[in-house]
């Protein structure tokens, strides 16, 4: 068997979005009773409210578990936990079908629209406006990778830039990258290929 090693200079970090350097965790409590102080909240709190406006309260535990999937991936996963499937048929005396998933995806949309600006939760971790100004002055490309659509992410991206000074050479998201295991450079000395 082959094996490379790269030994050479690093030229790119990828960080993912919400929970690493942003989103952290902290006590948001007073505006949201729930939280259980874990990162990554931008996410629970729209599936959270949008589901409640069906008659559905999943524990924000069961929204994390398909945490990092595409957004519509993880909403047709959490329809697919027992307990959303009984609460379901309990409110609405039937299975839910296409059109119900449709319905609580456009309500879900314009929420974590909302949320993903959301000051408290746009914030950047402690450190990571330091770490990546110490990856740009080791002159190492910052790349970002998300589960968020594409406008989110960008919309995401432009706040932590205009507020915070952080920028990303790179950027993914499940929308354009199933799986997240790819990337398209956007910084034309990084490479002309995609």
């Amino acid at each position: 068997m082959y094996n490379r090693r790269y030994s050479g200079k690093i030229e790119l970090a990828v960080l993912d979005t919400a929970g690493t350097f942003c989103d952290g965790p902290g006590n948001l409590r007073h505006r949201w009773p729930l939280d259980d102080l874990r990162g990554c909240k931008a996410p629970v709190i729209p599936f959270y409210e949008a589901l409640l406006q069906f008659g559905i309260e999943l524990s924000w535990a069961s929204i994390r578990k398909p945490m990092g999937n595409f957004k519509p991936t993880h909403l047709r996963m959490l329809m697919e936990l027992p307990e959303f499937n009984e609460q379901w048929l309990a409110k609405h005396k039937r299975p839910w079908v296409q059109d119900d998933f449709d319905k609580i995806l456009e309500t879900f949309r314009p929420l974590m629209s909302k949320y993903i600006v959301d000051d408290d939760l746009a914030k950047p971790i402690e450190g990571a406006v330091e770490c990546i100004a110490a990856l740009r002055e080791a002159e190492i490309l910052v790349g970002c990778d998300t589960g968020y659509y594409a406008e989110d992410s960008k919309a995401l991206n432009k706040k932590l830039e205009d507020k915070y000074n952080m920028h990303f050479d790179v950027v993914t998201n499940a929308e354009k990258v199933p799986g997240r295991l790819q990337f398209r450079a956007t910084k034309t000395d990084f490479g002309d290929s995609p």
